[in-house]
């Protein structure tokens, strides 16, 4: 019987051919495909009563809430300058009426009733204006 070489049988003395490849790692996902309808088992519609740039998410996304939790924060720097302008208008218009409660009775005719009254329904305006304000501001 003939010798055979290296290279196996009938090699006739060839050296085999080799090649190499570097090892990937390549994760493994299962992958699911199916025809079927999906329901979620609870539903919200959520609906802002005012709109603006959101600045600030404040729950995580998937969590519970109960009703009235605040979802995120609206931009209100133009609601900040508001209040703090209702504000001084207020403080404005509180000076004069302090100023003419604190005369005495009867004694300065230059100050008559319908003076305070006016006085007294400016400093009301201010308190519902700096309460508007206050309450654009909440909703933000």
């Amino acid at each position: 019987m003939p010798m055979r070489g290296p290279g196996g049988a009938g090699g006739g003395g060839r050296a085999a051919l080799v090649t190499t490849q570097p090892v990937e790692f390549i994760p493994y996902e299962d992958i699911y495909q199916a025809i079927g309808t999906v329901r979620a088992g609870h539903r919200v519609q959520v609906q802002s009563q005012v709109s603006e740039q959101v600045t600030e998410g404040l729950i995580e996304i998937g969590a519970e809430v109960e009703a009235g939790t605040p979802l995120l924060r609206l931009d209100d720097r133009v609601q900040q300058l508001a209040l703090r302008t209702a504000k001084a208008e207020l403080a404005e218009a509180q000076s004069p009426l302090a100023r003419y409660e604190a005369l005495p009775d009867g004694g300065n005719v230059a100050v008559t009733d319908v003076l305070i009254a006016e006085a007294r329904t400016a400093v009301e305006i201010a308190a519902a204006a700096m309460e508007g304000a206050g309450h654009d501001l909440s909703e933000r």
